[in-house]
């Protein structure tokens, strides 16, 4: 479902981020009474009063976080996007100029076998000599 607007898109993400805090704020007390609870009943032989409440306590905060992190959705990708972007233009210029360079290495060897050509159609370079400059070229790339 698309969003009628920004401001009604900017609505719903504050009342998620109004909905996490409050899940989260409600479930710590319910957790910590739950614990402390149980924790006091160490060595009285009694049953943890309120035990029940780490039950209710700990599903709300992890709501709440859950909720926290749709709502800040967005500010956490443009802080990645921000910190990505720079790497990813210098990967990106590197490798050009890698590419510029192997592609004028390219064009020097290729311009530089048919010159060794040359010599050897006209007969100014033996066979031997045309196969081992050749190879020294193949090898340069």
């Amino acid at each position: 479902m698309k969003y009628k607007t920004e401001q009604d898109h900017s609505t719903k993400r504050n009342a998620i981020r109004i909905l996490g805090v409050i899940s989260l704020l409600v479930g710590i007390p319910l957790l910590l009474t739950g614990v402390v609870s149980f924790l006091e009943s160490f060595g009285t032989f009694q049953r943890p009063k309120y035990f029940w409440c780490a039950f209710i306590g700990l599903p709300m905060m992890g709501f709440g976080i859950m909720l926290l992190k749709a709502g800040f959705l967005g500010v956490a990708a443009t802080y990645v996007s921000d910190e990505v972007t720079p790497v990813v233009g210098k990967a990106a210029r590197h490798i050009g100029s890698e590419m510029a360079i192997a592609t004028k290495d390219t064009q020097n060897a290729s311009a530089r076998m048919e010159k060794l050509k040359e010599l050897k159609d006209k007969g100014l370079i033996t066979e031997l000599e045309y196969n081992n400059k050749r190879q020294d070229i193949l090898m340069d790339l």
